[in-house]
């Protein structure tokens, strides 16, 4: 149970409350619906590689992600079954804590 707690307690740091949270989520819920390497998802979400490499990486340590081919060019993501079971909970997180485009930006503390 104490395992559940950490886990849902990351999630929460991870797709809320650190720098990259956003990209995180987008990654998985593009993840969620096809699995990619690293090209095709820079593509999808019309961002930078170097970008998305660091963000799988933080994915891959915490076993969100997985690939079979660890290290390879072109290598396929995919969910980890961790991730699967908790992809709701996830967007359940970012519907409560998501930053929406324009929030947080300059125009919205004037």
């Amino acid at each position: 149970m104490a395992q559940d707690s950490y886990l849902k307690q990351l999630l929460v740091y991870l797709f809320a409350f650190s720098r990259g949270a956003e990209m995180r989520f987008r990654i998985v819920t593009s993840l969620a619906e096809k699995p990619s390497n690293a090209n095709q998802l820079a593509n999808d979400l019309n961002v930078d590689y170097k970008g998305i490499q660091h963000h799988i990486n933080v994915l891959l340590k915490n076993r969100l992600i997985e690939t079979p081919q660890q290290g390879a060019y072109g290598s396929l993501y995919f969910l980890s079954p961790l991730m699967e079971h908790h992809l709701d909970y996830v967007r359940e997180i970012w519907k409560r804590y998501g930053k929406s485009p324009n929030k947080g930006s300059r125009q919205d503390e004037a």
